[in-house]
């Protein structure tokens, strides 16, 4: 299976990569070079090293234009790949296209697609609320049936809280962060069988303390992350303030 996949790899590269333009055209009968299989190409792994940090960058920094269909892979390479606050700008505008646009327009479900030609409620197009769960909440399968699952969230500027349910195979997972004056506090509930990763943001260099019914059962210091079994979980990361 893995030669099979690394012959098939390698006619890609070499039907649809070129080199001087560092970027895959869409067929052999065309030399146009669209986002979305560019996006592909990285989601799969296509390419490696230099190659791939400049496609990469290449397709972060252009305008927006897979729209539908490839809008979803989009963003998990952006926000998988050092570019979240790209991913989320995408995911918040208010500007057409975008859900937002969607809101702004009154409109309390998603439209098929941004063109509002469509129907304006459908599920085809209301991944965001899947992302949101993923890379904002942070709630992401490590294994097969969450069996292993991290929480690692990501703070935009403009939100104060945010909060997810994910079903599994064991329960249901739960978490909800808020911002608090110089830190962040962190709900979780973990069913049993199922292991939690917990990774705290970057502005977590101060001490973190985690409570289990009200009690402290754990304090960290400088931490990049924990692991907590089955329970519910306050965690209270605190922020180092810097004298000047």
């Amino acid at each position: 299976m893995e030669a099979t996949a690394g012959s098939l790899r390698d006619a890609v590269i070499k039907g649809f990569y070129l080199d001087e333009r560092g970027r895959f055209i869409d067929s052999s009968e065309s030399d146009c070079s669209s986002q979305g299989v560019n996006v592909l190409a990285l989601q799969f792994g296509l390419i490696e090293g230099d190659a791939r940090r400049s496609l990469l960058a290449a397709v972060e920094a252009e305008e927006w234009t897979c729209r539908t269909l490839l809008s979803l892979n989009l963003l998990q390479v952006l926000f998988e790949n050092g570019y979240k606050e790209s991913a989320y700008r995408i995911l918040s505008r208010e500007a057409f296209p975008g859900w937002g646009y969607m809101i702004s327009k009154g409109d309390r479900t998603v439209w098929e697609g941004f063109d509002d030609i469509e129907s304006h409620c459908h599920a085809w197009n209301g991944y965001p609320a899947r992302l949101m769960a993923e890379y904002i909440v942070g709630i992401r399968a490590l294994a097969p049936g969450f069996k292993r699952t991290a929480i690692e969230p990501y703070l935009p500027d403009d939100l104060t809280y945010a909060e997810s349910a994910v079903p599994t195979p064991y329960g249901i997972i739960k978490a909800g962060w808020y911002k608090e004056e110089r830190g962040l506090k962190l709900n979780c509930s973990i069913p049993s069988g199922i292991t939690g990763v917990i990774a705290f943001p970057e502005q977590a260099n101060g001490v973190v303390t985690i409570e289990q019914d009200g009690e402290i059962i754990k304090a960290l210091s400088h931490a990049s992350s924990v692991e907590l079994e089955t329970g519910e979980y306050v965690l209270r990361i605190k922020y180092s303030v810097t004298e000047n």
